[in-house]
């Protein structure tokens, strides 16, 4: 027979015992999916105006051009027909004078430059004369003589009234410069109109 006696009743629970000492970290988990996309944030207030970037480069001057106008205003041509005399303006006024003996009283003297676009205009006619119109150059340094002019045929052009020409003519300074009305001697040029002209003039550089 065995020597033992028969078991026992379980005693009392123990007291816990301290709490042991910390695992190692674990191995770090897969990335978890990415989230949807946040709302648009508010626009953030306006910046500070940046400095004032530098001045360009001046832009090289354009011509320095002159509209010169005038005419026979308030009188007409006249029959130049009649006493044979060519009428003259001075640039730049009005008014009309008979005769080459008065051509330097009305002679403007210009700058050295180009005088270009001749544009002339009856106010009537002109009836059937043959009409010449001519910036008239005289003088100058250096020396130029000539100039540019346009013409009215009322015989082959009835009725006609404005004529141009582009030039352009080159002057030296203090040449003279006379608006000169010529015809043909057509005893059909009455001139019983007036004439208003304008022309273009650009000093030299």
């Amino acid at each position: 027979m065995s020597g033992l006696g028969p078991v026992g009743p379980t005693g009392m629970k123990g007291a816990t015992g301290a709490q042991g000492a910390q695992g190692k970290l674990g191995p770090q988990g897969s990335a978890g999916a990415t989230g949807a996309q946040g709302a648009q944030g508010k626009l953030g207030p306006l910046g500070p105006a940046g400095p004032p970037g530098p001045t360009g480069a001046s832009g090289s001057a354009g011509p320095n051009t002159s509209v010169i106008t005038g005419g026979t205003f308030p009188n007409n041509i006249g029959c130049v027909f009649c006493d044979g005399q060519a009428r003259y303006i001075g640039p730049g006024f009005s008014g009309v004078t008979a005769g080459a003996a008065n051509r330097p009283l009305v002679a403007v003297p210009f700058p050295a430059g180009t005088i270009s676009n001749l544009k002339v205009q009856f106010s009537g006619g002109p009836d059937l004369g043959n009409w010449g119109i001519f910036l008239d150059v005289t003088g100058g340094s250096p020396v130029a003589s000539g100039g540019t002019g346009c013409s009215i045929n009322g015989s082959i052009n009835p009725g006609l009234r404005f004529c141009s020409h582009a030039g352009p003519t080159v002057i030296g300074n203090n040449a003279l410069v006379t608006v000169t009305i010529g015809h043909d001697g057509s005893a059909f040029s009455a001139g019983a109109f007036m004439m208003t002209y304008s022309f273009e003039f650009t000093p030299a550089p």
